[in-house]
């Protein structure tokens, strides 16, 4: 009972999370909301996070990403550019206001944030940055400085950047260079990538467009099996197969 009594009396009390503490780890619950889809349930938690401190600027950048989920550019630039007011040199942040300004249509603005964050050498996530001054360049059909943008992405992370094959796939198949468009469609439909439904739709309408029909056709069965969002694009493909 003595040993007992002793090890209870050295056990110190559980510390106080300050409020700034508090905040952070419920960005940190609010960011797993964002990634499981939870866009109301992140805006609330943040709600709470502000509340204890309205100065932490993660918040307003975690909203502004949830604010642009709903497509609603506008609020989210406002928060975002909260969080940078907050924080001038928040990396993360300004690859965010770079892709809202980017859907706002506002290419120029979003090509001075997006240039910006190339030239930190300490951002492990560069290749967002790349691949989204590709994504502006490819609307605005300036294809050479796209495809450049893009190939950064690739040496910047060719990992994680499985993205930017699925626009130089868009570039090669305007310029109707359609090997090089199947091919890059194809590295875009690796498991785990963005935008790996659509990148199936291109790649089958790119075997189409190279003749190599009964690989379209196999393609667009797949999409009916695997990606229902894009089963009626699929059909429509097919009807229009020799």
């Amino acid at each position: 009972m003595y040993y007992l009594l002793l090890l209870v009396a050295c056990v110190s009390p559980p510390k106080q999370l300050s409020a700034h503490q508090k905040a952070r780890l419920l960005v940190d619950i609010a960011n797993s909301s964002l990634m499981e889809g939870d866009g109301v349930g992140a805006l609330q938690t943040l709600s709470e996070a502000k509340a204890l401190d309205p100065e932490l600027p993660e918040i307003y950048h975690s909203e502004a990403i949830a604010l642009h989920g709903k497509r609603d550019y506008e609020s989210a630039l406002l928060h975002v550019n909260k969080a940078l007011s907050l924080a001038p040199s928040y990396t993360e942040a300004k690859v965010t206001r770079g892709k809202i300004l980017m859907d706002l249509g506002r290419y120029q603005d979003a090509q001075v944030d997006l240039l910006s964050v190339t030239k930190d050498h300490l951002y492990r996530d560069s290749f967002k940055a790349w691949i989204n001054l590709g994504v502006i360049n490819y609307r605005l059909e300036h294809d050479a400085e796209a495809k450049k943008f893009l190939q950064e992405a690739l040496v910047a992370s060719p990992n994680k950047a499985c993205l930017a094959h699925y626009y130089l796939g868009h570039i090669a198949l305007r310029a109707e260079a359609f090997k090089d468009a199947i091919r890059n469609y194809q590295q875009a439909s690796i498991r785990g990538c963005a935008k790996i439904g659509d990148a199936k739709v291109a790649l089958g309408i790119a075997l189409t467009k190279n003749k190599q029909f009964e690989l379209a056709r196999k393609t667009f069965l797949e999409i009916q099996k695997l990606y229902p969002e894009h089963a009626d694009q699929a059909m429509e493909k097919l009807k229009e197969l020799p």
